[in-house]
């Protein structure tokens, strides 16, 4: 019997209509065979070159079908969560960035590109997984790794449309050092999955950071939003 793979994930996943476009099968094809490009579309991988059938880690590395969360927590915290809702914590705490311009420029209070730069500015990591505007399409998300305080400042408040930032695996397996990571729920299960399993990339991560997620919108919701305001100008773009 073949090992899990692209068929599998394809069968089981994508045309069963549980892909989450998290891109870790993306990420961690060492083919490069899978590429998630249609982001103004349906935003589904597909196949893009020979699948060698390597040991099924496209499948291993989804976040649609199945995530394992006793596993985990037990892998992460070496117990089950003590709080059904809340998973397992240290402490609870309300905050926002005591840097004026990070506030001003950052979503919900800043709390996230704070603690990026400060692990950055005291060298606990080399890099922020962090996700941006596409340049010369700033409609369109993509991440990134941000080297510097600036690049995260660049990178900040809320993204409304798929981005599979779990293909940045394929980049990050290309570089040395210890990296934080900020991602939605589906994103972060499928990153969590890949370090319990070992992978190389994965395990660079030091720090998972993640954000609160009620659904992922598809770029055609962009798009209305867009035609809408365009509307009520008097049909003037802006």
């Amino acid at each position: 019997m073949n090992p899990p793979g692209w068929q599998q994930l394809k069968t089981q996943v994508i045309d069963a209509g549980l892909c989450t476009r998290c891109g870790g099968c993306v990420g961690v094809c060492t083919e490069q065979a899978i590429v998630l490009d249609d982001l103004m579309g349906e935003a589904l991988p597909r196949l893009n070159g020979t699948c060698e059938s390597c040991d099924g880690r496209c499948y291993a590395a989804c976040s649609g079908d199945y995530v394992p969360f006793p596993g985990l927590n037990m892998f992460l915290h070496d117990r089950q969560p003590h709080n059904r809702y809340l998973g397992n914590f240290r402490s609870l705490s309300v905050g926002f960035a005591t840097d004026p311009e990070v506030r001003a420029q950052a979503a919900s209070g800043g709390i996230l590109s704070a603690i990026l730069i400060h692990l950055l500015e005291t060298h606990q990591v080399d890099g922020a997984i962090v996700t941006r505007a596409k340049p010369g399409q700033p409609y369109l998300p993509q991440p990134v790794i941000a080297r510097t305080p600036g690049e995260v400042k660049a990178a900040a408040q809320s993204k409304y449309s798929i981005v599979p930032v779990n293909a940045i695996l394929q980049q990050l397996a290309e570089v040395e050092g210890r990296f934080a990571y900020v991602g939605l729920p589906c994103q972060v299960h499928s990153l969590r999955k890949l370090q319990a399993a070992g992978h190389p990339a994965a395990q660079k991560i030091a720090y998972v950071i993640g954000s609160y997620c009620g659904l992922t919108l598809h770029f055609e919701s962009v798009r209305s939003f867009f035609e809408g305001t365009r509307g009520s100008r008097g049909g003037q773009g802006g």
